[in-house]
């Protein structure tokens, strides 16, 4: 891994361009995918079919935990490492059965724990990482609504959480298997400025105003309904589900999230993830 992270870091133009190659193929291959899984679905049940790949998600993840863990035993601030990739396989577990309505959608964490990879070996941060997933995930599923499936019920934050999560897989793997020393090697700058500096925190801060300027002058709504007339954006195209919880026919209950909720959730992960980098380079 530090030899991977070394040469993209040295090579970055080499790097973003493969990184967005990479992101390309995973938005345009959505239709491709999507044959795929209906093709197997129709070979087996839906019922058979979710429950065989919840028992592979399940072996996937276990020895994916025992690699890891294994790595931390042999390296340093084992405690912290221990920690993060913990509260990471929480919510892996957490969100495979609340936010999951068929189980082949945990090929996100695979998708973006990858391209976590190439987006960390530019900014050398784990936060940044985490954050720049999640919005080129939130691009991907904004293409789904809008432009691949019209027809499509509502934007899916959901998935947005997924990709973010699979963003954290992809950092937790990079923390667990570069050493202290590793590290050093790497950066050869430490964080500067106040926290209030941060790229997150300026973009973040940029997108929420943004977004609420939207939301209060009528361009952006929620869902259906008397106020939203004459919405250009219009995150739900039908009233949201009166239940929490929805149950569908082969096994799954999940909940859809609120924008508010996914807007809320998206803040405070990367907040975890990013606190991961002052952690760091306080050792260093």
């Amino acid at each position: 891994m530090n030899r991977l992270i070394n040469f993209l870091n040295r090579h970055k133009v080499l790097t973003f361009l493969l990184g967005g190659l990479y992101f390309l193929l995973t938005v345009l291959l959505h239709l491709e995918v999507s044959k795929i899984s209906v093709w197997f679905q129709s070979k087996l049940s839906t019922a058979v079919y979710n429950n065989m790949l919840g028992i592979i998600g399940l072996v996937v993840v276990s020895f994916f935990s025992l690699y890891l863990l294994n790595r931390i035993r042999k390296g340093d601030d084992r405690k912290f490492k221990i920690l993060c990739l913990s509260l990471t396989i929480t919510l892996v577990v957490i969100s495979f059965n609340t936010l999951l309505s068929i189980n082949i959608e945990y090929i996100h964490f695979l998708q973006y724990a990858i391209l976590s990879i190439p987006i960390f070996s530019i900014t050398l941060k784990f936060g940044e990482t985490v954050f720049w997933t999640t919005i080129l995930g939130t691009v991907d599923e904004a293409y789904q609504y809008f432009i691949l499936d019209p027809d499509f019920k509502y934007f899916d934050f959901n998935d947005v959480i997924l990709n973010l999560i699979g963003g954290g897989i992809g950092v937790i793997l990079i923390l667990t298997t570069l050493s202290k020393l590793q590290f050093q090697g790497l950066y050869c700058n430490r964080l500067s400025g106040k926290w209030f500096r941060s790229k997150v925190i300026i973009i973040s801060m940029v997108l929420l105003l943004g977004l609420l300027i939207l939301y209060s002058a009528g361009y952006v709504h929620f869902s259906p309904g008397p106020d939203s007339t004459g919405a250009s954006i219009l995150l739900r195209r039908e009233l949201p589900p009166s239940a929490f919880w929805i149950s569908v026919a082969w096994g799954k209950t999940y909940h859809v999230l609120h924008p508010i909720e996914g807007i809320v959730l998206t803040g405070i992960l990367v907040g975890f993830y990013s606190f991961i980098d002052f952690k760091i380079w306080k050792k260093i």
